[in-house]
């Protein structure tokens, strides 16, 4: 792939090195959406974007995005979810999406980018995310590596612990916000986020048609042994050949609830039976 780098680093010459992987990537996915560039940043009461800054600053923006979600519940399942719940699948809603916006182009082109909160917009009802990344970490040898103030990782291991670190950091914020409405702990939020993180890389596989790979890179990424992740990824192969992998989550979705008494396929409640 050619790549038209800026000399003077500008936001769109960062944009540029990943927008080929969200294009990518929204080519097979029907479930997100990520573009690279600047959000739109809507006054209050206008326009469909969060900002994710003030998503994790503002308690009443996480409310309203539960409400939103209890709301999608309501009419996929015909019943009101506990407000947990509804806290809950909004929370792992966001991380999948956000999560993909650093990994899609580190699985596709193994660059990670830089993006702060405040450089991200959240579109809720179409699971979109507008980023607009400040840097990028890549492996010797990329063209993007002639950017000033890029970071050049030493080898593969490097380049998967900045993934690691990179979106670490953006979620604990955001667990943070979403922490007394999703009523769990520190390690029962990082065992979602850990399933978040290691699901957007299986997803992204399937789409792909590249699902042996991507198996193995997100059990590199996520060995079992990198806090503040829970657990291993953990994927292997499905005895469901229509399925292809699977594994068992670090943490519960609580999907049981809707209706009472189902569990996913990889529900840990299933696991321990």
């Amino acid at each position: 792939m050619l790549l038209t780098i800026s000399s003077d680093a500008t936001t769109a010459s960062w944009a540029g090195l990943v927008s080929d992987a969200y294009g990518r990537l929204g080519r097979v996915s029907s479930l997100v959406r990520i573009v690279a560039g600047p959000p739109e940043r809507a006054a209050d009461g206008g326009g469909s974007w969060t900002p994710a800054d003030r998503m994790a600053a503002e308690p009443d923006r996480v409310a309203a995005l539960v409400d939103g979600e209890a709301r999608h519940i309501h009419a996929a399942y015909g019943a009101e979810p506990r407000r947990d719940v509804a806290a809950t699948w909004a929370l792992e809603r966001y991380l999948f999406t956000a999560a993909l916006a650093f990994s899609a182009p580190w699985f596709l082109e193994r660059r990670v980018p830089a993006v702060p909160l405040d450089r991200i917009g959240y579109a809720w009802q179409e699971r979109s995310l507008a980023v607009a990344p400040v840097g990028v970490a890549c492996l010797p040898g990329d063209p993007a590596a002639a950017l000033p103030g890029a970071r050049t990782a030493p080898d593969e291991e490097a380049l998967r612990a900045e993934l690691r670190d990179t979106v670490a950091r953006h979620a604990a914020p955001v667990l943070e916000a979403f922490g007394p409405l999703v009523r769990r702990r520190s390690r029962a939020l990082w065992a979602l986020a850990t399933d978040q993180l290691a699901s957007g890389i299986m997803y992204m596989g399937r789409s792909l048609g590249e699902a042996s790979i991507a198996a193995s890179a997100a059990n590199a990424l996520l060995p079992g042994s990198t806090a503040p992740y829970q657990g291993a990824a953990d994927l292997r192969p499905s005895p469901d050949p229509e399925i292809g992998y699977t594994r068992t989550r670090t943490g519960c979705c609580l999907y049981y609830t809707l209706p009472p008494g189902s569990v996913c396929s990889t529900c840990p409640r299933a696991a321990r039976r």
